[in-house]
């Protein structure tokens, strides 16, 4: 009976602890299935609340210098939705920028990205030339500036425009007042200082283009300042005798029978402010040689009028002794052509939340005019807009230095075709 009654309670003991286990268990899953749910739901709601950050963020752009590539900046920050605001600075007065006199030349690619933001040619005075199998629209600096500030102004994005007022440190402050993240694209040329001001040393590469070159201007009164095309010639040589023969035999334009590789010679800039160059790959003739060393001035100012007389266009009046010797400032000599990048072209500065850009001649520039050089911009010009979206939703260190080194890995792209494109400009045909 004893041994009956411990059955009966060890039986009792052993299913009442195993419903107390269970329920234990019961409970401890149920625990376990609303933790996952909790924290499936904060995932859920986190990331659904930065997504919408992201969608939702804005950034202002503050644009230092309003030449055609600081314009053009602003211009391209003002069509994007992620842009709250923009301010630009330029130490110019506008009646300055305005009045510009120096020629732009837009190549087709250049023409074809511009009309895709909306530029309207036909609303800028200028003119086309095709005579070479591509398209190319002249116009002069004030023009263009004229034309970029007057579409700022109906734009529906807030511009804020400081003309006449020079970037200075008190401005660089002022930048922490401004709420939320920041862009500031440095587009105040190659004489500018305002890059380094915000950490980006004015350390550049010297890039080589195996050229010498030599540039000539003059301003000629008695035309009218009007766009002009530009005028190239190739395959020149020039026959020195005249300055170091017996026989005084004035013919610059002369052929040697072995004169080596050929110079590339053109005129461009308006009919007023006429532009030379001479551009030749780099060999070691006698009148390379000759050319780049020596002391007698009146070689290449010679060299240039001569070239001048022959090639201009014929409505043009020739330039005389008289007034070269008096009016023509040129090089004296062939000099090394050289390419200069900077080393470093974007920082992201974390105490003030702010992203820091070059552009234009602040970034890449070349010891030489081409005639072509605003279009040296436009590579870097057409992903701007992406990096203004992706500047805007960076959230975290991470994907912050993340958007540092993509944009300086493209940078690093686009300097190889800038390099490319000067090559094309110097010795094309």
């Amino acid at each position: 009976m004893n041994s009956h009654n411990n059955s009966s309670i060890l039986k009792t003991c052993t299913f009442m602890y195993t419903r107390e286990n269970h329920s234990n268990d019961t409970v401890a899953m149920d625990t376990a299935l609303v933790t996952v749910a909790m924290v499936s739901l904060f995932v859920v709601v986190k990331t659904s609340f930065d997504l919408l950050k992201k969608v939702r963020a804005k950034i202002t752009v503050i644009v230092i210098g309003a030449g055609p590539v600081g314009l053009l900046a602003a211009l391209i920050a003002s069509r994007s939705c992620r842009v709250e605001k923009i301010v630009m600075y330029e130490e110019k007065k506008k009646r300055v920028l305005v009045n510009c006199p120096q020629q732009l030349a837009f190549d087709a690619d250049s023409i074809s990205f511009l009309k895709s933001i909306q530029i309207n040619f036909g609303s800028i005075e200028g003119c086309w030339d095709n005579s070479i199998g591509k398209e190319i629209f002249y116009t002069k600096t004030g023009v263009f500036q004229e034309h970029l500030v007057s579409i700022l102004a109906l734009t529906t994005t807030p511009v804020e425009m400081h003309l006449g007022k020079k970037f200075s440190s008190k401005d660089q402050e002022a930048l922490s007042q401004i709420k939320g993240r920041k862009l500031v694209v440095v587009a105040d040329g190659n004489k500018g200082r305002t890059a380094a001001m915000f950490g980006l040393q004015d350390l550049y590469r010297q890039i080589p283009c195996k050229l010498y070159g030599a540039m000539a201007h003059i301003e000629k009164s008695n035309e009218q300042d009007v766009p002009t095309p530009e005028i190239a010639v190739d395959s020149l040589t020039f026959d020195l005798s005249s300055f170091y023969g017996k026989a005084i035999r004035h013919h610059p334009l002369h052929c040697d029978k072995n004169p080596g590789p050929g110079f590339r010679f053109k005129i461009f800039g308006s009919k007023r402010r006429r532009q030379m160059s001479l551009v030749v790959p780099k060999y070691n003739t006698p009148l390379i040689r000759t050319l780049k060393t020596t002391l007698n001035q009146s070689i290449m100012r010679n060299t240039f009028k001569e070239c001048f007389n022959n090639f201009k266009s014929q409505e043009e009046s020739k330039l005389t002794d008289i007034y070269t010797t008096e009016h023509l400032k040129y090089n004296p000599r062939l000099f090394n052509l050289k390419i200069y990048q900077r080393e470093k072209s974007v920082a992201y500065i974390q105490c003030s939340d702010v992203f820091v850009l070059t552009e234009g001649e602040a970034t890449s520039m070349l010891n030489f005019h081409t005639g072509l050089d605003i279009n040296l911009a436009m590579p870097s010009l057409k992903t701007f807009d992406q990096f203004i979206a992706l500047c805007t939703q960076a959230q975290g260190s991470d994907e912050v230095s993340s958007v540092v080194q993509q944009k300086t890995q493209t940078n690093n792209s686009l300097n190889l075709q800038v390099v490319e494109t000067i090559f094309r400009q110097l010795k094309e045909k």
